[in-house]
């Protein structure tokens, strides 16, 4: 038997889950992207950004946030239908 605390991840979902790329293989568009950083071996943050050709870095979606050290991007998952 599983443990309490193991929850079960339907096929599906996982069928649906990002597909993480390097960071050398974003789009430098314009393109708003989710930014993945590795900051330590068990700690993962996850932004929404796009590269920013004034500032040449990564920036969050209006601008004014840095986002350096990105080590991984993917594509925005696809909005719900209403």
């Amino acid at each position: 038997a599983a443990s309490a605390s193991y929850i079960a991840v339907p096929a599906a979902m996982r069928l649906a889950a990002p597909v993480w790329q390097s960071i050398e293989t974003a789009p430098k568009d314009g393109t708003v992207i989710l930014l993945g950083f590795i900051t330590l071996p068990v700690e993962r943050l996850v932004y929404e950004g796009r590269w920013n050709d004034v500032q040449d870095t990564w920036t969050t979606v209006n601008g004014f946030g840095l986002l350096t050290g990105a080590t991984h991007w993917t594509p925005l998952p696809t909005p719900p239908q209403v």
